[in-house]
Parts: structure tokens; sequence; C-alpha cells
């Protein structure tokens, strides 16, 4: 029995849209993102026309009752080889035990499978775990930005050859 055989992977479903919302909201808060207001991501109303229509995935990973963790990618604007890897979340009590590492080979997995040359995502200075897990698997930090972000935001790309 591996850690991972109470959960199941799987594409989302429309009826998952209130959970990805609170796991979304209470990943933030955790990091102090949010300042403990519920924030509204108009792209988790529109998942399967934002990521699965547009050539890309959103996978959930569920314990049979809750969403344990999450994550989604679509082609990045701009760059169609390219996807970009969004909303990659776990649920605070459920961090470091390895849930997040596997939602990340997961979609990376499925990046070469529909067909992509790189891989981008980008997360803000204060999601430490996030940059820690995105350097251990080869991400490389590709530039800052403040504009537009609420904070000072690290973006982060990998070539699939890489992966």
């Amino acid at each position: 029995m591996t850690v991972f055989d109470q959960y199941e992977f799987r594409r989302f479903e429309p009826a998952d849209i209130p959970q990805i919302k609170s796991l979304n909201n209470l990943a933030l808060n955790d990091v102090g993102l949010t300042s403990g207001r519920s924030v509204e991501p108009p792209d988790l109303d529109k998942i399967q026309q934002l990521y699965v229509d547009r050539g890309g995935d959103f996978v959930v990973v569920t314990d049979g009752s809750q969403i344990a963790a999450m994550g989604g990618f679509w082609p990045l604007r701009g760059e169609p080889d390219t996807a970009e890897l969004m909303r990659v979340r776990v649920l605070p009590g459920l961090q470091r035990q390895g849930l997040g590492q596997a939602v990340l080979t997961l979609l990376e997995a499925e990046v070469v499978e529909f067909g992509f040359e790189a891989v981008e995502m980008n997360t803000s200075v204060l999601q430490t775990a996030a940059q820690r897990l995105y350097l251990r698997n080869g991400y490389a930090e590709v530039r800052r930005e403040t504009i537009g972000y609420s904070r000072e935001t690290i973006f982060y790309r990998k070539v699939i050859g890489e992966l």
C-alpha cells in the first residue's frame, strides 16, 4: 500500500468547482496571499472552456469526499508550443506528503502527451514550498515581475526534453 492508495487522480468535473475554489482560497490564504479574504479567479468558473477545450487539462486528487490537491495547464498565450501550469494547489493540512509532486508529475506527463515543447508557470515569492518543488524538478527561473501582481512573482520554464 502506498501513501496515495486512498486518493483518486482524475480530470475535474463541473460539480467540483465549489471545492476547487475553496482549495484555491485555503492554499493562498495559508501562505498569506489573500489576507483571509476570498478570491474568485475567473478561470475557475470556466475550467472546461479555458483549460480542456483549449487543449489543456485540469486534474483533481480526491480522497472520496474532498479535493485534496489540484492543478491544470493550458497553451501559453502567444506561445502555442508551451503549456502554462496553473493552480497547482494542495490542502494545507496535507502538504509535505508528496501530493504536490504527484500532481506536477501527472501534469508534466500530460503536457508531453498533448505535444507541448516547454512548460512555464509562475508563483509568488511567498510560496516557498512551490518554489522548491519547481526548482527540484528542473525548472529554471526566467524572470520576476510585480506589474499586475499583488506581490513579486517568479516565472519558471522547463523544456520538454528535460522532463
